[in-house]
């Protein structure tokens, strides 16, 4: 019996020992300091060109220039007619793609030809200060085949044949001299081939051969004129 109270103080003993002795393990171990977390591994991100960079998309302007060749012939009751010369060409077209590559466009497209060569049944004529310009306007598209940016165009057009003046002076027809319509509006197409190379974001430079093809009616009779041109321009594109 006189072992109860032993027991009794040793048990009482050892909690108010846990009662000292816990504030003191964790403010002991409050003091070491923190375990720093495992890095996070973030993977790279890609860095690339903006969007539309390089890509035939969005609106689109081709402006292009360069030399040309025109001939246009006709024949009147027995009189073969014909004109010749070299001159230049000028194409603008505006429009937007419709998929990656494909455009569709609206364009002024024509050939000039300066001081031609006109000939009457075999014999020739040089039409000093005068100029020939076969002009058109109509709806086209355009593909391009990449990653080469190889460009292929068709234009559907109406086109006129003109004399036009430009010497110092009035020239022999002239009353006022600055030339004739020699053609009601026709119908006739445009063909283009070329390569171009990018120089920014979305700007091109290249280098095309265009093909013009035109049937109208002379405006002093029932005839019709056949009109072709070949020309070899240089292109600024924007798309």
């Amino acid at each position: 019996m006189r072992k109860q109270p032993s027991i009794v103080r040793i048990v009482v003993a050892a909690a108010a020992w846990l009662v000292v002795a816990l504030p003191i393990a964790r403010a002991q171990s409050s003091d070491q300091p923190p375990v720093p977390a495992p890095p996070i591994y973030y993977a790279p991100q890609r860095v690339g060109p903006p969007a539309g960079f390089h890509q035939h998309d969005g609106f689109y302007l081709r402006l292009a220039a360069g030399l040309s060749v025109l001939h246009a012939s006709w024949r009147e009751t027995a009189d073969d007619w014909s004109i010749t010369g070299t001159g230049i060409a000028l194409v603008m077209t505006l429009g937007g793609s419709v998929t990656p590559n494909l455009v569709l466009y609206g364009e002024i497209t024509g050939s000039m030809a300066m001081d031609p060569t006109e000939k009457h049944n075999g014999v020739s004529t040089t039409l000093d200060d005068y100029d020939v310009s076969l002009a058109g306007i109509g709806p086209g598209a355009a593909y391009y085949l990449v990653p080469a940016n190889l460009c292929f165009s068709g234009t559907l057009a109406f086109f006129r044949l003109t004399k036009g003046y430009h010497g110092p002076s009035p020239g022999s027809e002239g009353t006022g001299g600055n030339g004739a319509i020699l053609t009601d509006t026709g119908i006739g197409a445009a063909f283009m081939v070329g390569k171009e190379w990018w120089v920014s974001t979305n700007w091109g430079l290249g280098v095309a051969g265009i093909v013009h093809l035109a049937s109208m009616k002379l405006t002093d009779g029932d005839t019709r004129a056949v009109a072709e041109a070949l020309s070899l321009v240089l292109s600024a594109t924007y798309n």
